[in-house]
């Protein structure tokens, strides 16, 4: 990202109402600070593609031009036709909680919506939220609005009526609503929350082998937080072991979309390693997932410049 004299407030954006009211204040705040908005999407291939035969860097092109159309459109629908901020936009091919701490490093505020993309509303960002407020190196704003229990309480009654259609997005919505309960002081309940989201996962990787591995990982990440939180350090472990098991998996096959998840599922065996007070092992997971860090700064770095 180049440098600029002004301030910069990044916005994330994914097309959906959450994040274009993020866009909305930011654009606010930039009036009032002089300062300059940076709108990112961030996009990946869905992971369950690499596990298709005679797939390749062209198939990929639709995921880049479709993004990039959800963000032209947000930008226009949220700050009209010709905003009266600077407003610079950026696509970012990378996962999206990582894709917005990153482009944070350059900036002097992080606006999120409270929730994002997802079939019905109150499903996903809330994670992605949740993410940024803890490894953002500057300050976030979340634009809340409705919660995710009424996307679960929705996806339950799909799924009444089409099992197989809608297991995976009840699966996703348990998982953003553990983390709102999190935040609510609700620890027990989240912890049911995502039991519920990784027993799901497992039962949709058995009848679809190895679709569903890296929202197993994810959901095995978050499940062991939550049981850190409750004092169940030793089930902690053995959740966070099992996604980094996965995770290495995956990375070993798909380096570039996996390794930044491996990182992060480091990071969390680390600490779990050094709560149970196993220092030396916690600090061999801490080194790898620096590492990993490194490596995607300096990639990073080599895209900007280019």
């Amino acid at each position: 990202m180049a440098a600029t004299a002004r301030p910069v407030i990044v916005a994330g954006v994914d097309g959906f109402d959450d994040s274009k009211e993020a866009l909305r204040w930011a654009a606010r705040q930039a009036r009032l600070t002089g300062a300059e908005v940076h709108a990112v999407t961030a996009w990946q291939v869905p992971a369950r593609v690499f596990a298709m035969p005679n797939h390749g860097e062209a198939d990929y092109a639709d995921y880049a031009g479709e993004a990039r159309q959800a963000l032209d459109a947000a930008v226009r629908e949220a700050l009209g036709p010709d905003p009266d901020v600077p407003v610079v936009t950026r696509l970012v091919r990378q996962r999206p909680a990582t894709a917005l701490v990153e482009e944070a490093a350059h900036a002097d505020l992080l606006v999120v919506g409270g929730r994002g993309r997802g079939e019905l509303p109150g499903v996903h960002l809330g994670t992605v939220a949740s993410y940024c407020t803890h490894h953002a190196p500057c300050p976030v704003v979340v634009v809340h609005q409705a919660g995710s229990k009424n996307a679960v309480a929705a996806y339950r009654e799909l799924i009444a009526a089409q099992p197989a259609a809608f297991r995976p997005a009840v699966a996703e919505a348990l998982t953003s609503h553990s983390v709102q309960l999190a935040g609510l002081g609700r620890p027990r309940d989240a912890l049911t929350a995502i039991e519920e989201a990784v027993t799901a996962y497992r039962e949709l990787n058995e009848a679809q082998p190895g679709a569903f591995r890296p929202d197993l990982a994810a959901a095995l990440t978050s499940q062991s937080v939550r049981l850190a939180d409750l004092g169940r350090r030793e089930e902690a472990l053995a959740a966070i072991e099992e996604a980094v098991a996965i995770r290495r998996d995956l990375a070993a096959t798909q380096p570039g979309a996996f390794r930044p998840d491996l990182a992060a599922s480091l990071n969390s065996l680390s600490i779990c390693l050094a709560d149970l007070g196993r220092r030396e092992e916690a600090l061999a997971a801490i080194e790898e997932a620096v590492a990993i860090r490194r490596e995607q700064r300096a990639n990073w770095q080599e895209r900007s410049q280019r």
